[in-house]
């Protein structure tokens, strides 16, 4: 045990503290490039245009071309039927010869090439892109990069206008129009505290548009720089109670049954049942009276203090 005391504890310690931790190395070559993309894959509806910016990232030490080689892999349900979907390359010189592209980069630089790609009318859900950048340095040819592109088409909300009290014929006559014309449509929904109004998931627009086109009472589709998002719609699929905002105390006006017109206050509140008690103010005698809580307009709302 006493051997053990040769050893001063601080000092191993501090010797511990002054060797600096082994970082990885990197390989020293003059000719070296990364392919780079922010969101390599992206979901879209028909008939849209993606847009993906690839940065040539020059890694090396010395200037070089990149060399940058382009295999297109397309799926879809429709096999050799389906659409095609063009793909433009901008910002990179191609070779007619070979049909490959090339990026002149600079040491401690990027060059940036734009590859778009456009989503056709009639695409089913599923159908997907998958772009395959391979590029090759000039400089070193046992030096490659590879970047994985993909393109994939899926379904969307649309709004549609409608007369006032016409929703759900709207919504009958889209359903069967779709089915006659073979258009994807998934779902259809009139919420009901919602006039004037109904929403559609489909897969693209245009050919939605050919549906709801010729329905009387329908309006058209409302156009919009975004697309509608599931988080606009879920309020819609997940209605308040009906005596959602309705305190003891408020001052309401019957709106529905034997008492409209008629203007009471609430003495009770049925949550489960979504029923009121109210106590008419024209009464001869004080009666309450259960009702619906949709049957009332709020008036006054009682005060918290």
């Amino acid at each position: 045990m006493g051997e053990l005391g040769l050893f001063n504890k601080e000092e191993v310690k501090k010797e511990e503290k002054e060797e600096p931790p082994e970082e990885p190395k990197t390989p020293d070559r003059p000719h070296s490039f990364q392919l780079m993309t922010e969101e390599p894959r992206k979901q879209v509806v028909g008939g849209s245009d993606v847009e993906y910016m690839v940065d040539v990232i020059n890694t090396g030490k010395k200037s070089d071309t990149v060399s940058i080689k382009v295999n297109v892999i397309f799926s879809a349900q429709l096999g050799e039927e389906a659409p095609e979907w063009p793909m433009t390359i901008e910002g990179a010189d191609k070779d007619e010869e070979t049909g490959d592209y090339h990026v002149r980069i600079t040491p401690g630089s990027k060059t940036s090439f734009m590859v778009t790609v456009h989503v056709p009318h009639g695409v089913k859900y599923g159908d997907k892109v998958d772009i395959i950048l391979t590029g090759t340095s000039q400089g070193d040819t046992l030096m490659s990069e590879t970047l994985s592109i993909t393109t994939a088409a899926q379904q969307t909300f649309f709004a549609i206008k409608t007369a006032l009290g016409q929703e759900k014929d709207v919504v009958d006559a889209i359903g069967n129009r779709a089915l006659r014309k073979d258009v994807a449509v998934f779902a259809i929904l009139s919420p009901a505290k919602l006039r004037g109004y109904v929403f559609v998931e489909a897969m693209n627009k245009d050919r939605l548009k050919d549906v709801v086109r010729g329905i009387k009472k329908a309006r058209g589709v409302v156009e919009a720089d975004v697309d509608l998002q599931f988080e606009e719609i879920l309020p819609y699929l997940t209605p308040k109670p009906l005596v959602s905002g309705i305190r003891r105390g408020d001052i309401v006006e019957l709106v529905a049954g034997p008492f409209k017109g008629e203007k009471a206050r609430v003495q009770q509140i049925d949550e489960a049942k979504e029923e009121i008690t109210v106590e008419l103010f024209e009464a001869m005698v004080p009666i309450p009276v259960t009702i619906r809580g949709d049957s009332v307009r709020v008036l006054d709302k009682e005060s918290k203090d």
